[in-house]
């Protein structure tokens, strides 16, 4: 998998769960994904590979990648383990390979290609060989007791996995590849030229002597990212045992002398010592590494410029500042590689680590997102997205990280990430929770960046340390338990020191400010209405016998109900009690006698009154036509053209549509 998508991984929108299996492959840990992207590539890749986002040479790779991790695409060949089953035989199961994706309390597992909501480091890249990436099922990377996994929870960070006891019999599945290292002796101030595969670590080592006071590494990119792992103590540095470690876009240069108690690592600064070195190629790259070996006559008073200059690959040229995209006549030699290309007639200004083919062609090259390469053509970008900052990735905003390239105003101080919105309470005693933003120690020395190392090597980062508040900023913390907070600085002596933040706060600290009230608790649902009444039951209906016994003149009693109409009026005036019901009882059979027989005289009386409104209404529509035909008559009796030199004589009177006004027709500066 390439550079440009291993921003894929950070990115929760790349790929997304579905229910719908019609347009969504599921991976072997049952998820569905769609095919939807967060960011804007513009389908560039899209037509590449077995689905969109998986291009062909990454099935198969080695490296079990998130976006080819389908039923379509075969589950990534074997890279992500569809078909190992679940039997393995060491007793910690590290060479679990099943699809267990659920902690022993049944919390869902994240994806260790995933940095949400748990940051971490374990990751392919760091544990090339133990079988994690684009997945959630339960592996054992690092040694524990039994596979593990982080959890989708946000209160639990990890937890361990119910899988099933180690087999005694060789497992039926096949052979787990476990790459042989491959290391090259080197001495101290030879130019080595090299190559890796994509996640290939070339591990390199020499002997450190008791004379040599000071070491610079620098390896130079030819093609790809190399990213450069130091160690005194490990023989093997990697992501996830490095002491120390430079990833930056375009040469990486580490320096560290023996003034430093972390030089020679355990065997402390006066031994001699192994160092131990290791290239990583995130994708396929050839690089040029040079390691120098001072003494101590290099410092002394009496040495020459001459020199002094052997730390450089040319007077006047620091090994950083070739290929930045500036030309620099003094790096325009061979022993700088000719300023890598920079002072070309062809040269655009852009860094050399991005290849002119890359902008825009739909992939996100971190090398490629500055001003100077045209922010990689929006190939990073959202739709309507801006950029803020050179290599600003718009990954890195609000991840949880200070980047110290998104530590602008213009990036909001990496929304947030940096500090910046925080004031200086705190509360405990050592000050390990402060986070506000004193940058100088307590003498008034200016406080070294957390990122850098440079004057001061440490391994105070945010990756050993991801909730201890460092990272791309230079604010004074307490990541280790010291007495109060403290801060590297940018002189040669001291190496560190305290600084004054002030006492703590005894009441409780709101930093950054808190987040908007909740919206209140709904109001409780209204009491329900009462049960209705329930209905009278039906009355009964009429005997039959009361048919019979209709009109015999007498009131029956057992017909004297409302179904029986009362023994058909025989037993009471039905006439009142309809009335009665309608509140109507003050009128008598006279009155409803008179009413139905004037029903004729009603009828005439409203038809004459219709056509009398009919009248008045067709007068009164007439008299307004009327009105407005004199009206428009007027209008246009004055409707008379004109010109600069007068009336014109031919202008026509009548019957016409009114022209535009006097004002208009003889404005002679008028733009027709």
């Amino acid at each position: 998998m390439t550079t440009a998508f291993m921003w894929l991984a950070l990115l929760p929108m790349v790929v997304y769960a579905t229910e719908s299996p019609s347009d969504s492959g599921t991976n072997s840990s049952g998820l569905m994904y769609g095919y939807y992207y967060s960011y804007d590539t513009f389908g560039a890749f899209a037509l590449d590979g077995c689905v969109p986002g998986c291009d062909n040479n990454w099935v198969n790779d080695g490296e079990c990648d998130e976006t080819c991790n389908v039923e379509d695409c075969g589950f990534d060949g074997s890279d992500c383990f569809a078909d190992f089953g679940e039997c393995y035989e060491q007793s910690d199961g590290a060479d679990y390979r099943g699809t267990v994706s659920t902690t022993g309390s049944g919390i869902s597992c994240q994806l260790w290609s995933h940095q949400w909501p748990h940051t971490h480091v374990k990751t392919h890249t760091n544990f090339p060989d133990s079988g994690l990436g684009g997945h959630n099922h339960c592996r054992n990377p690092d040694g524990d007791v039994r596979p593990w996994c982080f959890t989708m929870a946000d209160d639990v960070r990890w937890d361990y996995c119910d899988v099933e006891s180690p087999s005694t019999q060789p497992c039926d599945r096949p052979a787990l590849h476990v790459s042989k290292p491959n290391i090259t002796d080197i001495g101290f101030n030879q130019m080595v030229q090299s190559v890796a595969s994509e996640h290939e670590f070339k591990y390199f080592h020499l002997t450190v002597p008791l004379k040599v006071e000071f070491l610079k590494v620098v390896v130079v990119p030819h093609s790809g990212d190399p990213d450069l792992y130091i160690s005194f103590d490990q023989p093997l540095p990697t992501g996830a045992n490095y002491t120390f470690m430079q990833e930056k876009i375009g040469v990486d240069v580490f320096e560290i002398g023996r003034h430093n108690k972390l030089f020679c690592g355990a065997l402390g600064p006066e031994a001699e010592c192994k160092l131990y070195l290791s290239i990583l190629g995130y994708e396929s790259t050839s690089f040029s590494l040079i390691v120098y070996g001072i003494d101590k006559s290099y410092f002394s008073k009496n040495s020459t410029s001459s020199q002094k200059a052997v730390l450089l690959c040319n007077p006047g040229c620091e090994w950083r500042s070739i290929g930045d995209g500036e030309c620099n006549p003094q790096c325009n030699v061979s022993s700088c590689f000719w300023d890598r290309q920079d002072c070309v007639a062809s040269s655009t200004g852009c860094k050399a680590d991005c290849h002119p083919d890359w902008i825009g062609d739909g992939y996100c090259d971190e090398a490629c997102f500055n001003a100077k390469c045209k922010w990689d053509r929006r190939d990073c970008l959202d739709k309507k997205q801006k950029p803020c900052a050179d290599d600003c990735m718009p990954s890195l905003l609000s991840d949880g990280e200070c980047d110290a390239a998104c530590n602008t105003e213009s990036c909001e101080f990496d929304r947030g990430d940096c500090f910046h919105d925080h004031d200086e309470c705190y509360n405990r005693e050592d000050g390990a929770d402060y986070r506000g933003r004193v940058s100088t120690t307590s003498s008034g020395i200016q406080c070294q960046a957390w990122s850098e190392q440079s004057p001061q090597q440490h391994v105070k980062t945010h990756a050993k340390y991801p909730r201890a508040g460092l990272g791309g900023h230079n604010f004074c913390r307490n990541p280790d338990g010291e007495n109060s907070p403290w801060c590297y600085t940018v002189a040669v002596e001291p190496r560190w020191d305290y600084c004054d933040v002030g006492s703590r706060s005894e009441n409780p600290c709101i930093s950054p400010p808190p987040p908007s009230p909740s919206p209140p608790a709904p109001l409780s649902p209204p009491p329900p209405p009462p049960s209705p009444t329930p209905s009278a039951p039906p009355p009964e209906p009429c005997l039959d016998k009361c048919t019979d016994l209709r009109g015999n003149g007498k009131c029956d009693m057992e017909c004297n109900t409302t179904t029986c109409l009362w023994d058909a009026g025989e037993c009471r005036d039905i006439l009142k009690v309809v009335l009665a019901k309608a509140k109507l009882s003050a009128l008598d059979k006279s009155s409803v006698g008179e009413i139905v027989a004037n029903q004729g005289g009603f009828m005439r009386q409203a038809m004459y009154g219709g056509i009398l409104l009919g009248l008045v209404g067709g007068l009164c529509t007439a008299i307004v036509l009327c009105y407005l035909r004199r009206k428009k008559r007027r209008l246009q009796l004055t409707n008379r053209k004109y010109t600069p030199y007068g009336e014109e004589e031919s202008g026509d009177v009548g019957i016409g549509p009114v022209g535009p006004d006097t004002a208009d027709v003889i404005d002679p500066d008028e733009k027709r």
